[in-house]
């Protein structure tokens, strides 16, 4: 849409309408627009709209095509039915655009050749153009973020309604008195129950690693009376530093060397658990080893290797505990799986089968969360590379998730119940600089 062009906008008081004519005012476009009331029409003349209609009769082609000298429109944005369809079709200027947002009883093309070939006819759905073009949504948001943070648009009208008034809300809509958005609101879950127990036993498998023991001390400050740290060697100086830390905030932390692999060693591990201190409320699995290695260098041990902690942990874990009435079952994953890292093909097998078992958990009606974690501040799989690897994860935009914004989001994830999510910090733009088709990556 360009300066001095001319734009016939249906519906103008509602949302859809009021965003298009602020956008075609914003471009310097002569807008013309149909509302339903007196009221609703006043409103769109106080916009700046040059002419208002009736959008519940014809007569509008007939004032269009007069205001213009015959000449008409060269847009016609339509939501209105069937009926409608002809008469706006009927004021587009030779060679103009029709585009139509209704879903119901709308033209075809060959009909609307029929009657004008001349005219540009186009349905516009959104749901297509975000299915087809996954960085859409970001890059429509980011512009429309900026536009308003620089006074260029101005928020919508919106009347809220209460998530349990909702029928007030379908019913206002329906009558079409309303002006701008309805908006249902949702109020936050109550935080009540705290996620982690003051009573409980809380099990990190890998607990002798760098992430491990960020998760130790998140639960200590949480208020675990007992953690539970098993890995499959003896903690070093900064390892028993970390324990002493957890120890200081009030928590008992014990250590038990067992590989997660190890179905006999880790039953041993549980028994020892149920059998001495508060019972055991939660399951952090967080062992895990990498193998980089280009596919045609990798071989099925190397891929059983891997799989081996963290896949078949997750799946020892997963059968000991069945019967235990956890409070969450949490695996870590990761997001290189998502992001395509080269060399990493049995890591990514193994954080697939993690993904799965949370979903197939959930499904039988136990607690599971899997979080695939990005890089992470000091420490973490992601940082057993070299440097050269993580300098390149940063020139594609990948940035650290630091230690109290990841456990944040975690909790995030456990109050609302979800099952699959990725934690990274990253920016696409830097990410898919240079690629042809991102969406591949979706």
């Amino acid at each position: 849409l360009r300066a001095g062009q001319r734009v016939l906008i249906h519906a103008g008081a509602g949302g859809v309408g009021m965003a298009a004519i602020n956008l075609a005012l914003l471009r310097g476009a002569q807008v013309f627009a149909t509302a339903g009331s007196p009221a609703k029409r006043d409103l769109l003349k106080s916009l700046g709209v040059a002419l208002v209609s009736d959008s519940r009769s014809l007569a509008f082609a007939q004032e269009i095509l007069a205001a213009t000298n015959g000449e008409g429109v060269d847009v016609v944005l339509n939501s209105l039915g069937s009926g409608f369809i002809g008469a706006s079709i009927s004021v587009v200027a030779k060679g103009g655009w029709f585009l139509e947002l209704g879903k119901r009883e709308i033209w075809s093309s060959e009909q609307v050749a029929t009657v004008r070939p001349d005219v540009r006819y186009r349905p516009y759905d959104l749901g297509d153009e975000l299915r087809a073009n996954h960085m859409l949504a970001h890059a429509m948001m980011h512009e429309l973020a900026s536009r308003l943070e620089r006074g260029e648009l101005a928020p919508l009208p919106v009347r809220a309604f209460e998530h349990e008034n909702v029928q007030d809300a379908f019913r206002l809509m329906s009558q079409g008195r309303h002006t701008g958005k309805l908006v249902v609101t949702v109020p936050h879950a109550p935080r009540t129950a705290p996620i982690v127990g003051i009573d409980g036993t809380y099990w990190i498998t890998g607990g002798l690693g760098a992430v491990g023991l960020k998760t130790a001390r998140w639960l200590a400050r949480s208020g675990a009376a007992r953690i539970v740290l098993t890995g499959r060697h003896a903690p070093d100086d900064g390892a028993k530093a970390e324990i002493s830390a957890c120890e200081a905030l009030g928590a008992t932390v014990e250590v038990h060397l067992a590989d997660a692999g190890d179905a006999v060693a880790m039953r041993d591990v549980l028994e020892l658990i149920q059998k001495h201190g508060p019972r055991l409320r939660g399951i952090i699995h967080a062992a895990g080893a990498i193998d980089d290695g280009v596919v045609a260098q990798q071989t099925s041990k190397r891929f059983r290797d891997v799989r081996h902690g963290k896949a078949h942990g997750a799946h020892v874990l997963h059968s000991l505990t069945r019967g235990v009435p956890l409070d969450f079952f949490i695996l870590y994953s990761a997001a290189g799986l998502l992001l395509g890292p080269a060399g990493q093909a049995p890591y990514a097998a193994a954080n697939a089968e993690l993904d799965a078992l949370a979903y197939a958990r959930r499904s039988m009606g136990l607690p599971a969360l899997s979080v695939a974690w990005g890089l992470w501040r000091d420490g973490g799989m992601a940082q057993a590379g070299d440097a050269r690897g993580d300098k390149a994860w940063a020139a594609r935009g990948l940035g650290e998730v630091t230690e109290a914004k990841a456990f944040t989001d975690l909790e995030q994830l456990l109050r609302n119940g979800a099952i699959y999510a990725a934690v990274l910090r990253i920016d696409w733009s830097k990410f898919f600089a240079g690629r042809a088709d991102p969406d591949g990556y979706f």
